[in-house]
């Protein structure tokens, strides 16, 4: 029995069932077609820390998110035939083919790209969660079998986490929903999506009200909801008739036992089906799933803290760590709220009481950030790494337009900044969100100036603008030439990441052409 029909028998076992497409296996993978033309309109199941075997250990020891899922993930492999997603694993990948798996020869081509940079810790950081959390379970429960439960095999299933798990509801969360996961990424042209759930109890997971204590949520009868599946996970949930689902209103209530992939753009017969996983930078998309796209308006390269700073040696310690002290405490969270603002919009939050105590991270789990997307994310309450103010969370980084973040922009201005003026706004809050807002409309609003013919700017703009050039340059010349010509598709998607961070730096103002990039195809 091949792949496919692997995947099929598991679907036929759980009563998943689709209409309209079909699932296409290549050297590539698998792929999903439409097999007739489809109307806008639809979606699917899930295999999560609530329907596991081993969910009553998961939940004893506190054990949720992308890490209890992946440990979920590992357990149910574990079992073989016995368990009820055999068909479903055996289906899909053993790990994902991303740079942690690379050999040598191809992670070399990676070398001073963002993802070659946090590679190491990558890995560290698997190591560690392995060692703090799965050999602690091998050791207290005999169901964890410590010959299956090896490093290797975490490492696998974190990468298939990382890669292929939806955010369901807030009972299920982080989970792997089959057929769902088929369907291949195109950044800003997919035709499916997967719908978000109106409010779940998250201790049971209905829908429609219960009597659970300590649980405050209401039922949100006008969105359409993808409810969640028994919390016994005795019969995994149907696939709605992708032809024949009847449209949602208050008179018709979802199954309990459905979830759904809804068509949002219309495709042609024999054309492939697109998700979108987000909007992602190429790095990113890279790191969780093995692949860049070829046009990515999301792309950016990371600046470091560390790497601003450096030009910021003359500044006086004290001064230095007060501005330092403030951006970690109040102005990061000051920009992080202007950002998802409108032009016009004012933040609701009083700064003047607000205490911040630092965050961890963002989508899967890890103890980095990413490119203002938050690539791995850490759900442990127990972290130690949560507890700790990380520079790589900052937002530092030139965007795709060769403009830096607002993040960064704002960091460098209140880094070069004339004492009196930190001071003021370090008293007065409602200055600094001004002085902020304005960095941000100049972002938004303002074409970035030209080396020649521009207006001539204050002081301290130009010493932010020669500052973040510095800092750009500087990110240039890590970058070695590379002579050799790729072999494969892993060197091919390193190299196509690494002329794009290169073709994004140089387009920063005034950034000089350095010539040492020109053989790089």
């Amino acid at each position: 029995m091949d792949k496919v029909e692997k995947l099929r028998e598991f679907f036929k076992s759980n009563n998943i069932t689709f209409d309209k497409i079909e699932i296409v296996s290549d050297d590539n993978g698998f792929s999903i077609r439409a097999t007739e033309d489809i109307e806008e309109g639809v979606k699917e199941s899930v295999l999560s820390i609530r329907n596991t075997a081993c969910a009553d250990i998961l939940e004893e020891n506190e054990l949720g998110g992308v890490l209890g899922l992946a440990i979920a993930i590992m357990f149910e492999a574990s079992l073989g035939e016995k368990s009820p997603w055999y068909n479903y694993l055996q289906s899909i990948p053993v790990f994902e083919n991303v740079p942690c798996f690379w050999s040598d020869e191809d992670k070399a081509f990676l070398a001073s790209t963002d993802v070659g940079k946090s590679l190491a810790q990558d890995i560290q950081y698997l190591q560690d969660d392995y060692k703090e959390h799965v050999i602690p379970l091998i050791e207290k429960y005999a169901e964890f079998d410590a010959k299956f439960m090896t490093l290797e095999r975490w490492m696998n299933a974190t990468s298939l986490v990382a890669s292929r798990a939806f955010q369901v509801d807030e009972f299920h969360g982080e989970s792997l929903v089959p057929l769902a996961d088929l369907f291949n990424h195109k950044t800003g042209a997919e035709h499916v999506h997967f719908e978000g759930v109106g409010d779940v109890c998250p201790t049971c997971g209905s829908s429609d009200g219960c009597d659970c204590e300590g649980e405050e949520w209401e039922d949100d009868e006008d969105v359409p909801e993808l409810d969640t599946i028994e919390e016994d996970g005795d019969e995994a949930p149907e696939l709605a008739d992708m032809e024949e689902a009847p449209e949602l209103d208050e008179e018709t209530p979802m199954d309990n036992e459905i979830l759904e992939m809804v068509t949002v753009r219309a495709a042609k017969k024999g054309e492939e089906l697109f998700n979108t996983y987000g909007d992602h930078s190429n790095s990113s998309l890279l790191r969780l799933y093995g692949f860049v796209d070829q046009e990515n308006e999301f792309s950016c390269v990371r600046i470091d803290r560390k790497d601003v700073l450096e030009q910021f040696k003359g500044l006086d310690p004290e001064s230095l760590e007060d501005r330092l002290g403030f951006w970690d405490q109040v102005g990061k969270d000051i920009v992080d709220q202007l950002g998802a603002l409108d032009e016009n919009e004012e933040p609701e939050e009083d700064f003047d009481e607000h205490e911040h105590t630092g965050d961890c991270c963002g989508e899967e789990h890890g103890h980095e950030g990413d490119d203002g997307e938050g690539d791995m994310c850490c759900d442990d309450e127990n972290c130690e790494g949560c507890d700790q103010e990380d520079p790589l969370l900052d937002d530092f980084y030139i965007e795709h337009d060769g403009k830096p973040s607002f993040a960064l922009a704002a960091f460098v201005n209140l880094l070069a900044m004339s004492q009196q003026a930190f001071e003021t706004i370090a008293i007065d809050l409602n200055l600094a969100i001004e002085a902020l807002v304005k960095i941000r409309n100049d972002l938004q609003e303002a074409p970035k100036p030209k080396k020649k013919g521009k207006a001539k700017a204050d002081k301290l703009q130009s010493t932010v603008n020669a500052t973040i050039k510095a800092v750009v340059e500087a990110r240039l010349g890590e970058y070695a030439a590379i002579d050799a010509e790729p072999v494969n598709q892993n060197q091919k998607y390193a190299l196509m990441l690494r002329n794009e961070e290169i073709s994004i730096l140089q387009m920063y103002w005034g950034v000089s052409k350095l010539n040492k990039f020109n053989n790089v195809q």
